[in-house]
């Protein structure tokens, strides 16, 4: 019973440290080093937190080592134009936002939760990592998605800035 205890309590408390969403959070890519670089997603969802609860979401802190796991999404929510100047290796587009004017108020793309509903082909439990420019529009992403169900959502912190400072590939489209 002092074991179960002990085991409990320390299992609550790694949870609660690591539990994300608000101003609370994680740093998941320790954990997944933790198992070695080339861990796949089923070794590294062992270690995750998650799954998560309405409005909560996890947040990766980019290392030069960190790999995207394959059998995740990757989607990049910025728009089109932005993705035209580069975006990174794997992901896939599906912006977040409707084009605005500067002073404009974001106003979210009706359109966004059903497309990234069907990219998870209606599996609400896939992993989906988010990137965008600097991490802002990565996180209300996030509490969107994980407000309507989605319970393994987690956004890269720093976003593409992070993502070329550690100079991983980013594919660049020839703009005419």
């Amino acid at each position: 019973m002092r074991v179960f205890f002990s085991y409990f309590v320390t299992v609550s408390l790694v949870l609660g440290l690591t539990a994300c969403g608000g101003t609370d959070n994680n740093t998941i890519i320790e954990k997944a080093k933790d198992l070695g670089v080339n861990a796949g997603l089923a070794e590294v969802k062992k270690s995750l937190p998650g799954p998560f609860t309405d409005g909560l979401f996890g947040n990766i802190e980019l290392v030069q080592d960190y790999i995207i796991p394959t059998d995740a999404l990757f989607l990049d929510v910025r728009n089109e134009w932005e993705r035209d100047r580069g975006f990174a290796k794997g992901s896939v587009g599906g912006a977040i936002y409707e084009y605005r004017a500067p002073g404009e108020e974001d106003r979210v793309r009706d359109e966004f939760l059903s497309e990234v509903i069907a990219l998870v082909s209606n599996d609400l439990n896939k992993h989906i990592i988010l990137i965008c420019n600097s991490g802002s529009r990565t996180s209300a992403a996030s509490e969107i998605l994980s407000q309507n169900g989605f319970t393994n959502i987690y956004h890269i912190e720093g976003g593409m800035n992070a993502w070329r400072d550690l100079d991983f590939s980013e594919i660049k489209k020839s703009v005419n």
